[in-house]
Formats: structure tokens, C-alpha cells, sequence
């Protein structure tokens, strides 16, 4: 496979990709540690904040920024001086996402409270976009439209999930 496909490939899957590798490393880091020392669902939490949430964010957020026409046209739209504004909001939040993967479990439930909302959002305003415009566009009907669904409500659960642990774990 060229160099050029394998970027093209890896760019237009990279949200796929950033979700498989949270879940390996929290398998890994599940099998390596003691549930002694960490709980298992923190574990599987902080990968799936960090990648999944904070660098998928990042990514996006850069492809608005710095690639707007790419952009734009992934998600089936025209290009719009917005995007600049959405993708430093999402490159924000990916940053507050890595941070909550490390901080305490109040910033945690902070950020996952603002993910969620917005990824609800988002997932509402893709179903509006296909009922209304038909627009069936991968960025808008694809994996991102369903991320939009399963990421929050899997952090959610994992929150809810570690409610009544002791302590702050990393």
C-alpha cells in the first residue's frame, strides 16, 4: 500500500482507530495492574477519556481549524468561518479531556458532563441534518454520528460505575 493511501486511510479512520487503541490500553493496563492497586473500571475510564475523548477531540478539532475545507466536506457541508470557532472548542476540550485523565474525580465528572451534552447535541443535530437534508455524508451519518451516542454514554456508565469508590485514583 502507498505512503498516500495508508495516510488517507488512517486520517479517514482515525476516530475508529483512537477508540480501539483506548480500549487495548485499558485491557493492558487492567492485566498489568493489581485490582489492589487501581480499579479496573478507572483504568478502562482513563484510556477511554484520554483517547477517545481528549485526543479525538484534538484531532477534530485541528481538522476545522486547519483543514476546514476537509473538513466541511467530510460532514457534507460548505465551509463556514464557524468551523475555526468549533474546532478550538473541540481542541479546548480535548486538552480538558487528557487533563481528566490525571486529575480528580470532580474535574473528571466536570468534563465527562460537558462532553456529553455536546456529543448529545452533536448527535441530535446529525439526525436533523439526515431528516432534513438528507445528508447521509460519512462525517455526519458514519462513525462519528455514532461515537456521538456511545462514547458519552459509556464514560457516563463507567462514572456512575465508580461513584462510590474511595478516593481519588489516577
Amino acid at each position: 500500500m502507498p505512503v498516500q493511501q495508508l495516510i488517507t486511510f488512517i486520517l479517514s479512520n482515525l476516530a475508529t482507530i483512537i477508540i480501539i487503541i483506548a480500549v487495548l490500553t485499558a485491557l493492558i493496563r487492567a492485566m498489568l495492574l493489581t485490582p489492589k492497586k487501581k480499579s479496573k473500571i478507572i483504568d478502562i475510564f482513563i484510556a477511554h477519556i484520554f483517547f477517545g475523548v481528549g485526543l479525538g477531540l484534538v484531532w477534530a478539532g485541528a481538522f476545522h481549524v486547519f483543514m476546514p475545507k476537509v473538513a466541511a466536506s467530510y460532514i457534507g457541508w460548505q465551509t463556514s468561518p464557524f468551523q475555526f470557532e468549533v474546532g478550538v472548542g473541540d481542541i479546548g476540550m480535548g486538552f480538558a479531556a487528557i487533563l481528566a485523565s490525571i486529575a480528580s474525580r470532580g474535574f473528571r465528572l466536570a468534563v465527562i458532563t460537558y462532553y456529553a451534552i455536546f456529543a448529545y447535541g452533536a448527535a441530535a443535530g446529525h439526525i436533523y441534518q439526515m431528516e432534513q437534508y438528507r445528508n447521509f455524508a460519512p462525517g455526519n451519518s458514519g462513525i462519528i454520528f455514532w461515537l456521538d451516542i456511545i462514547q458519552p454514554t459509556i464514560l457516563l456508565f463507567l462514572m456512575w460505575c465508580n461513584r462510590r469508590a474511595k478516593g481519588d485514583y489516577w
